[in-house]
């Protein structure tokens, strides 16, 4: 279910640097909503989660990791 899609990318320190509910939407590495600047290079972690269309209860969560090379 689109409408019920979340992203999220943290830095190491667990600070959320990306979110978005948007399945449209990408993160190409800015440090944060408004920044100017771009992430450092460096290993982020991601967590998705993921609803069902057909099954309102089913409920998915994917995570892993994102290296940032510049």
């Amino acid at each position: 279910d689109p409408s019920r899609f979340s992203l999220m990318v943290l830095n190491r320190w667990g600070e959320v640097v990306f979110e978005t509910t948007d399945v449209e939407d990408v993160w190409y590495g800015p440090a944060g909503e408004d920044s100017e600047h771009y992430t450092p290079n460096g290993t982020y972690a991601y967590q998705v989660v993921l609803y069902s269309l057909s099954q309102s209860g089913d409920r998915k969560e994917v995570s892993g990791f994102v290296t940032v090379i510049r």
